[in-house]
């Protein structure tokens, strides 16, 4: 009857400890799976900081510059939208994308004096 005892108390333990090592691995998995998508958010966020200075850029050489265009950019991709005008403002929204990330911003840019809001919607 002893032998019985002590096996049916490893046999509980044996389950408990199995329990909680599979929530330990899942834990895991699914934090180093939330790193990853702030890493690719990040990256998106850069590549659409770098294709509101492309746009910015390509506004201050030419004002009438139509938008609607899309770059490779850091294994990523850079994709301004088309630019409309709005007396001295030119509104256009730009995005960056990043494995499944995007970070999409709205810009106005004022030509008098070369000033710019963006806005991440």
């Amino acid at each position: 009857m002893r032998g019985f005892i002590a096996l049916t108390s490893v046999l509980i333990l044996s389950v408990i400890m199995l329990g909680f090592v599979i929530a330990g691995s899942t834990y895991a998995f699914y934090a180093r799976s939330n790193g990853l998508e702030q890493i690719d958010k990040a990256k998106s966020e850069a590549i659409a900081d770098s294709c509101t200075s492309f746009l910015l850029l390509k506004l201050a050489q030419d004002e009438s510059h139509e938008g609607d265009e899309s770059y490779g950019l850091d294994g990523g991709t850079c994709r301004m939208g088309p630019v409309e005008k709005d007396g001295f403002l030119r509104l256009s929204s730009v995005s960056g994308t990043y494995s499944q990330a995007v970070t999409t911003l709205e810009i106005s840019f004022d030509i008098t004096d070369s000033t710019y809001h963006a806005v991440q919607k």
